[in-house]
């Protein structure tokens, strides 16, 4: 990969890789350590490990969360799962 673009580390990389000229990367560890901070500063609370969580709605609007954890009511939601 150091052929294709020496700003890229090669230990960062997995084995197989696949360089696209023009397009970029992102760190995802840090993007989303960068997203959830500007998440909290607008108020936004994060809940980790809830478990299995369904969405409430009211007239076919999204308003709230219900997890293992509770009940959470909002003006906005957002659900995100995965590793």
């Amino acid at each position: 990969m150091a052929q294709a673009d020496a700003a890229v580390n090669p230990d960062a990389l997995a084995d197989q890789a696949i360089f696209n000229p023009g397009e970029g990367w992102v760190s995802l560890p840090h993007l989303v350590d960068y997203l959830v901070n500007q998440f909290r500063a607008l108020g936004g609370e994060v809940v980790e490990h809830a478990g299995k969580a369904s969405v409430i709605t009211d007239q076919g609007r999204a308003c709230g969360i219900r997890s293992d954890k509770g009940e959470l009511r909002a003006d906005a939601v957002l659900v995100a799962y995965g590793p």
